[in-house]
């Protein structure tokens, strides 16, 4: 209402000042416009009605003379006009162009096609225009150096381009001269109801703002990837705060619980294990939880129910928990993971048992150190739990080496003591069950039908909600309800068979890399891998998609995207479905299917043909500066780098990828191969620099268990190497080869005429390497072919048999304890550490 009142009083002033001028011999300059939200608005379509309106008015014939028209400003250059100004005047003229057509849209019966298509290209253009101001507005400020000024140098000349063919556009479909159309009233109506632009020159024009939307859009891709990368950055930043956050609560937690313990009481807590269970139950906490992390949330919850609801007429319980995880081998060690709860019952009690110190007292008194014994562990937590109401809980029973041996230990104690309370949680394992036959049993499997059912159909009404709201009418959308999928298979069906033909083999790589990538991908590392093409050595820039959000786009609800970055499989039923007979035996969605063999083969091409890329044949990075800068500009060059030979072992035998391999370890590839081994040895950026400069590829083929690449590298005049320093602390292939338990790959290196008993810098051999791991097979076999078991290192001149029986170093030294295991050795008996993994103690380290 406002604004109509204030046009009405614009009127009559035009009026009043129209009737003032009687007496002049000039007439008058009108300027009409309006500002609104920054966006210049012309109201030159009405001009000629408020003239005339006027004249009513004044009753005044206008004289023939040129008027000056103010609705718009006069054309913008770049310099010294900053982009800003540049956008707003885009809209402005953007929008007088859309008033004229509109007004000739208006009086015209026969709509001309090319009108409609100037008015649709014009406000697609003055949208996209929006949407760069948008951008502006915010001032957004990349945490890069340089970022902000590419983005401008790069959008400068696309908003010219588009200000001048704009202002093209209008002087075209413009009436040229003012005092002719004042002149005639019937010639200034007949001219409001012609279309000027026709023909070639409509094309043109057509064709030029087209070009113009497509400049803006590959602009606003361009800020977008920016921004993703800023996220990307943020969130890694992020990550690596709250992992820095969770270990000083863990180290703080810790602190607070053994603060009023003394020295001799903290190293037996160190003796007992060097298990962290409150980093793992904070861990288990959290929001966030891969698939599979079921019952270990579940046990997390429980233990902290446990804890928090005692009896009011008892003490405050004890609860003691341990988190067994496959990737740690510690959690697996029995020893550990009893010594592990007898450490928190001590703490939480204050009691350290006469016999568990008169252990450790003995054990340090001997020098090189004895691991606490299962039934010292045993005694003292059946002692400890007489006092108070104890609670132990396991999580991941299934995951412990030896489960039977840890089981029967539990299911004693619990015999042993009323107070005593032991909860166990595992996966559906037949053994298990059959060891804890006599002891009560929970079972979530009778559940799964019920949870399937339940998530089948949240899933299924996610899709097709998404679905329905890609619906631009209610007629569509009615339309889609009557034709709803019945099943998750149908509906993953459809919305395959939804995507463009041109898409296909997009969508697909898509799928495969989600489907079966070793950890999940961020959107911008799947956005490079889709840009990678068999045979290149460049990435070309015309074959990457133009934003990596186009791949949600691509993969609709297939897919979702996290908080933190990273992209996966909107659910496991997809994955189920990519790799089923169903989709394989439907013609319209067998182009999709997916094969697990094939998968890890194109997977494992595709990494190798990115480490082979000609960028990286400059060689190792010089500092850390560019080593980070490598990272970041190849997004995809860690994951690559660490799980090619994964895809590669999980791969059907092909020969393509067995050249791509030969292709890597190559003598004119060996800039491309050190730039591997750098990334590979480097598990953070400050350790850039510690890569062997002088690696061997048959050192890293036996390393990593690759057969037929050793088989190769042999056949070859590279042979040579067989016996050559491969490693940071000079390994041998039999090194390699020796701690991963390659026995196949020692045979056929001893078979080319290797030495089993070549000892790295260190004076380490690969006995003593094998004698670390528990390899008892690869010990035979070094045995057999000569290795000499009084062979000592250069370090502490130790044979492998003490490395066997080395198995605990005091945690202020840095090195970790390890777990005993006994065997024998020819006729030497001797018992080997399970889980030993310093490379800077067995010179024998894939890296």
């Amino acid at each position: 209402m406002q604004r109509t009142h204030q046009a009405l009083a614009m009127v009559e002033l035009i009026a009043r000042i129209l009737k003032n001028s009687q007496s002049r011999k000039r007439g008058s300059v009108i300027y009409i416009s309006s500002f609104l939200g920054r966006k210049w608005v012309s109201k030159a379509k009405t001009i000629l009605q408020v003239l005339e309106f006027c004249k009513s008015l004044s009753g005044l014939e206008f004289p023939r003379r040129r008027y000056e028209t103010t609705d718009r400003k006069p054309p913008l250059s770049m310099d010294p006009l900053s982009i800003t100004t540049a956008v707003v005047a885009s809209l402005q003229v953007a929008s007088s162009i859309l008033s004229h057509c509109y007004s000739v849209r208006t009086e015209m019966r026969k709509i001309p096609g090319t009108l409609i298509q100037i008015i649709d290209e014009v406000r697609t253009l003055r949208n996209l225009m929006e949407t760069v101001e948008s951008i502006l507005d915010k001032n957004e400020i990349s945490d890069q150096p340089g970022t902000s000024e590419q983005r401008g140098d790069s959008i400068k000349p696309v908003i010219a381009t588009c200000l001048s063919e704009l202002q093209a556009v209008e002087r075209r479909i413009r009436p040229q001269d003012i005092e002719e159309l004042l002149g005639s009233r019937r010639k200034a109506f007949l001219q409001t109801l012609t279309w000027r632009l026709k023909g070639d020159e409509a094309k043109e024009s057509i064709l030029s703002l087209q070009r113009c939307k497509a400049s803006l859009n590959l602009a606003i891709s361009s800020h977008n990837s920016l921004r993703i990368q800023n996220v990307e950055r943020l969130s890694i930043s992020l990550s690596n705060k709250m992992d820095k956050s969770l270990g000083r609560l863990d180290d703080l937690s810790r602190d607070i619980g053994t603060a009023q313990l003394n020295d001799q009481q903290k190293a037996i807590l160190d003796w007992l294990s060097p298990l962290k269970p409150a980093h793992d139950h904070v861990l288990a906490q959290s929001s966030h939880q891969p698939a599979g992390s079921g019952k270990t949330v579940m046990m997390s919850h429980i233990i902290e129910s446990t804890a928090c609801h005692a009896p009011v007429d008892e003490a405050e319980p004890v609860c003691a928990f341990v988190y067994c995880n496959f990737r740690n081998p510690d959690t697996q060690d029995p020893v550990k993971i009893m010594g592990a709860l007898l450490g928190q019952m001590c703490t939480q009690t204050r009691c350290f048992h006469n016999e568990l110190q008169s252990s450790f007292r003995t054990s340090t008194e001997q020098g090189w150190g004895q691991q606490p014994t299962i039934d010292m562990i045993s005694k003292t937590i059946k002692v400890l739990s007489t006092k108070r109401r104890t609670y132990l809980f396991i999580d991941g029973m299934d995951e412990v080496g030896d489960t039977k041996a840890l089981v029967e230990i539990l299911v004693s104690l619990s015999d042993s003591s009323c107070w005593l309370n032991i909860l166990m949680s595992s996966r559906n394992d037949v053994a298990l069950q059959k060891t804890l036959s006599d002891v009560c049993r929970v079972s979530l499997e009778h559940h799964v039908p019920e949870i399937d059912q339940d998530i089948e159909r949240f899933q299924w009404a996610a899709c097709q909600l998404d679905s329905l709201s890609h619906c631009r009418t209610i007629r569509g959308i009615k339309k889609s309800l009557e034709t709803l999928p019945q099943g998750l298979s149908e509906t993953y069906a459809k919305l395959l068979v939804q995507c463009s033909p041109t898409d296909v083999v997009l969508v697909r790589k898509i799928m495969t890399w989600l489907a079966f990538s070793s950890v999940p991908l961020t959107l911008h590392q799947l956005w490079e891998a889709l840009a990678i093409e068999k045979g290149q050595k460049v990435i070309d820039g015309e074959n990457r998609l133009r934003s990596p959000q186009d791949i949600l786009l691509l993969g609709s609800s297939l897919l979702s995207a996290s908080s933190d970055g990273h992209v996966a499989l909107s659910h496991l039923s997809v994955r189920d479905y990519l790799v089923s007979s169903e989709i394989r035996n439907n013609p319209a969605t067998a182009p999709y299917a997916l094969d697990p063999s094939m998968s890890h083969k194109e997977l494992a091409q595709d990494c190798l043909t990115y480490l082979l890329l000609s960028n990286l044949s400059a060689g190792p990075s010089d500092t850390e500066e560019e080593y980070l800068s490598r990272l970041e500009q190849f997004p995809l060059l860690q994951y690559a780098t660490k799980y090619w030979f994964y895809h590669a072992r999980k791969a059907a035998a092909d020969d393509e990828l067995r050249s791509l391999t030969m292709n890597l370890f190559a003598p004119d590839a060996r800039d491309n191969f050190m730039s591997w081994v750098q990334v590979l040895n480097a598990d953070s950026p400050f350790k850039w620099n510690v890569f062997p400069r002088h690696a061997t590829p048959i050192y890293y083929a036996a390393s990593l268990g690759l057969d037929e690449a050793v088989e190769s590298l042999l056949a070859l005049t590279w042979g040579e190497e067989i016996n050559a320093p491969g490693s940071r602390f000079g390994g041998t292939p039999i090194h390699a080869a020796a701690i991963r338990g390659h026995v196949t790959i020692i045979k056929k290196l001893i078979a080319a005429g290797a030495d089993p008993g070549k000892a790295d810098f260190n004076k380490v051999t690969p006995l003593h390497s094998a004698a670390s791991r528990r390899r008892m097979e690869t010990i035979r076999v070094l045995l057999e072919h000569g290795a000499s078991r009084e062979a000592k290192d250069g370090m502490d001149g130790k044979t492998p048999a003490d490395w066997a029986r080395l198995n605990f170093y005091e945690k202020r030294s840095g090195l970790d304890c390890s777990r005993i295991v006994g065997i024998t050795v020819g006729e030497e008996s001797c018992t080997f550490d399970n889980d030993f993994t310093s490379e800077e103690q067995d010179g024998g380290s894939a890296q």
